[in-house]
């Protein structure tokens, strides 16, 4: 699209893209159904079914997440959800590194963890 108020690329029906470190070794996925990436501002939006996914195996959904790739930061003030090993964490508003391993929920509202105690599966809600 280029228009008087900005230029930019859009993807709809849905992509994925494959973050990688120095050494060319895949680090996290992002998918979107919907993504616009305005190229002047080294930005890129990721709308609607957002999900960022690293190799630990931790996981983000929310609908709207913003890349900036200067800062290799990303951010929302959505909803968000954190699946990882330890449980589920819901809140809203987050902000990290790319890749998934270094991240702060602004607003935590609700979590759920999964503590192995005696090998039992048992979970707490907080």
């Amino acid at each position: 699209y280029v228009g008087e108020d900005a230029q930019y690329l859009e993807v709809t029906g849905g992509f994925y893209m494959i973050i990688y470190d120095t050494l060319e070794m895949e680090e996290a996925r992002l998918s979107a159904s919907r993504g616009l990436y305005f190229e002047s501002e080294n930005r890129m939006e990721a709308h609607y079914n957002v999900e960022l996914a690293n190799i630990s195996g931790n996981k983000l959904n929310t609908e709207e997440l913003i890349w900036l790739q200067d800062s290799n930061k990303v951010y929302t003030e959505e909803d968000v959800m954190i699946t990882s090993a330890d449980g589920v964490v819901f809140g809203k508003g987050l902000e990290s590194d790319e890749t998934f391993t270094r991240y702060t929920i602004k607003q935590i509202s609700d979590s759920k963890l999964y503590i192995d105690e005696n090998n039992s599966d048992e979970s707490v809600e907080n």
